[in-house]
């Protein structure tokens, strides 16, 4: 520096210091972890449900839990899944209506009545299911579903998928 020339209108250049950027970077990045972490130990794991409680080849029978109506002649029908799980049926799918009682419903040859419903619960909500049902005058399942108190009718998802 001995023979270097300074003007008093420059200053002499600072050292260049090292940038902060990769410590915050791995901060955030602990911090994210930690958080991760956190969330998949804290949270109520259940074990993961491969199979519909619904079976293809058979009626299944389900206990109604309650009656929610919609308007004058439509009501949602909530029905228990046992062991708290979920239906799983995909959206679109029908499940396949009888009466558990083999006396309770039948037509005019007596054979059984069954009828295709669609269900509007979610197929992840767990417990149970819906079918909105809507009565008809004519309709002998829609006028025995909206005549259930306790009794069970019987379902199977054999045309749903």
């Amino acid at each position: 520096l001995a023979g270097t020339r300074r003007y008093a209108s420059t200053t002499p250049a600072a050292p260049k210091k090292a940038s902060n950027a990769p410590l915050y970077f791995i901060g955030a990045g602990i911090v994210g972890l930690a958080g991760y972490l956190y969330i998949e130990k804290a949270g109520n794991r259940q074990p993961i449900q491969e199979k519909s409680p619904f079976d293809p080849q058979n009626f299944v029978d389900f206990k109604l839990k309650k009656i929610v109506p919609y308007n004058h002649n439509t009501s949602t029908f909530v029905f228990e899944i046992p062991k708290d799980e979920a239906s799983l049926l995909p959206v679109a799918s029908c499940l396949v209506v009888k009466s558990s009682d083999p006396e309770a419903l039948k037509d005019a040859k007596g054979k059984p009545i069954i009828r295709p419903y669609t269900p509007v619960s979610s197929p992840t909500k767990r417990g149970e299911f819906s079918l909105l049902v809507k009565k008809y005058e004519n309709g002998n399942a829609s006028k025995y579903i909206h005549e259930l108190k306790a009794r069970f009718p019987s379902y199977s998802n054999k045309f749903g998928l």
